[in-house]
């Protein structure tokens, strides 16, 4: 009988949902798949008297969505990808989350940033997901205290994960990788957050394998764990195409090591709208060989039509110029290296 009544309770209130969401001026094939969120999740209420009775629920979390989430526009989207949190009791949920995200140093716009990436944040009770992550980061994570807000606007999705299943399975790899507790873990965690979201066997694992193979030191790895995170936690099919090409292009394993360990943001730069025009100017327009670039890894980190280009044309007569000279200073060190009756007098 409890059964029964309970899916009566549920249909009304589904009912109620659906009616409610069209006052709002949401479109029906949304409003369907909020429904079955809500039916999925078991979320709505356990009685309903009447539709206007489950509006009263309703409404005082959307009025308050709208006072939070900018622009208010926004606030359908939020709600349907995260239909449940209309159930949500607003003074034990709601509300202190958000004075939580205050006192944590988010103005009005970034907690709207963290509602509109991560809706769902109002799933998760203050006192006991929220305040053992943060004790966490601070902790073991090496996170300062005044990055932790602007940690969680960047990624929100880090209240969803387990600490002892996710959270320090991660940092205990990243320091078996080297990298070192406190001031840059907590660095590495700030500049990429969203390492946390990849698998360490089916990902980090094998990236981290493949680029050892490459024949990268340990220093090497450690630097592209800290200073370029996002690299490891790329596919390994995604890193060869720039393998691939080198190798082709002439240059021996040994040499593309050298390369790599020099700038590690070639394995993800396109082989097509950067590295082969790159390649073919060098060797083509400017008549060097590509070994001069083994030398100076960075000429694949600046722009051809921008600097490269530019600054070759401009040195044309002035003789074989060492691709560093050329290219590692500002436009204003580059005049008056090598241009200095140009430099304009104060």
């Amino acid at each position: 009988m409890a059964a029964v009544v309970s899916a009566c309770s549920g249909s009304a209130a589904a009912s109620a949902l659906a009616q409610f969401l069209r006052s709002k001026g949401v479109r029906e094939e949304c409003i369907d798949r909020m429904v079955d969120r809500c039916n999925s999740s078991g979320r709505f209420p356990g009685s309903v008297d009447s539709p206007s009775a489950t509006a009263d629920v309703m409404q005082p979390t959307w009025s308050y969505l709208e006072s939070i989430v900018v622009p208010k526009r926004k606030v359908t989207s939020v709600v349907a990808r995260c239909p449940p949190l209309l159930m949500m009791p607003l003074e034990e949920r709601l509300k202190p989350m958000v004075m939580f995200l205050q006192t944590m140093g988010l103005k009005r716009d970034d907690i709207a940033k963290t509602i509109n990436r991560y809706p769902s944040i109002f799933m998760h009770s203050v006192e006991e997901k929220l305040c053992p992550l943060l004790a966490f980061l601070e902790g073991a994570a090496g996170v300062r205290p005044e990055r932790i807000g602007k940690l969680l606007v960047l990624c929100p999705r880090l209240l969803s994960y387990s600490i002892d299943q996710k959270l320090r399975p991660m940092v205990d790899f990243l320091c078996g990788l080297g990298v070192e507790p406190g001031h840059e873990l907590g660095k590495l965690v700030c500049s990429y957050p969203n390492i946390f979201g990849y698998s360490i066997e089916n990902r980090l694992q094998v990236t981290v394998e493949y680029l050892r193979q490459l024949g990268l030191s340990k220093n090497d790895l450690k630097k592209i764990i800290v200073c370029y995170p996002h690299i490891i936690c790329r596919a390994e099919k995604a890193l060869e195409p720039a393998v691939n090409y080198l190798l082709t292009a002439g240059l021996s394993a040994g040499q593309i090591t050298t390369l790599v360990a020099g700038f590690p943001p070639i394995l993800v730069k396109s082989v097509k709208r950067s590295i082969q025009p790159k390649v073919e100017f060098l060797m083509r327009d400017m008549g060097r060989g590509l070994e001069e670039a083994v030398e100076f890894p960075a000429y694949f980190g600046h722009s051809l039509n921008r600097k490269i280009g530019p600054r070759h044309k401009k040195l044309k007569d002035q003789g074989a110029i060492p691709l560093h000279a050329m290219l590692n200073c500002n436009k204003k060190k580059f005049t008056s290296k090598f241009f200095p009756e140009e430099v304009t007098a104060p």
